[in-house]
């Protein structure tokens, strides 16, 4: 079954991923409009998991292009729909795992910066 041995492993992960979901849904909501930190307390396993969907996500969208070519994904709008929905899936899965370990938008995008800046420098 690729990541896991069994249906019910699947469906446990799948009711993990939706707690999660529903928990990032309520701290959106229901935390003060100032609030600038969460704290998340013993997410390890479940961010873990997340990053293992996300994976799986990445390996959808990849069969994609393997399956049907690059020229697809630009030029039939049923094929991109399909790609663009398996990139939400990867996107949504790197903003929950990241939010587990408590890793902030404005973090990634600092990083992300100076990360991109480092590797024009090498190449």
């Amino acid at each position: 079954m690729g990541f896991f041995d069994s249906a019910q492993e699947v469906l446990d992960k799948g009711v993990s991923a939706a707690k999660g979901a529903v928990s990032g849904v309520a701290t959106k909501y229901l935390s003060r409009p100032d609030s600038k930190k969460l704290a998340v307390i013993g997410c390890g396993a479940q961010g873990r998991s997340h990053l293992l969907w996300l994976l799986a996500e990445a390996g959808e969208a990849a069969q994609i292009i393997k399956k049907e070519g690059d020229r697809p994904i630009l030029d039939c709008p049923e094929t991109r729909a399909h790609f663009v929905e398996e990139l939400c899936d990867v996107y949504m899965y790197l903003a929950s795992t990241a939010m587990c370990y408590g890793i902030t938008p404005q973090e990634l995008a600092q990083t992300f910066v100076e990360k991109h800046r480092r590797n024009m420098q090498r190449w």
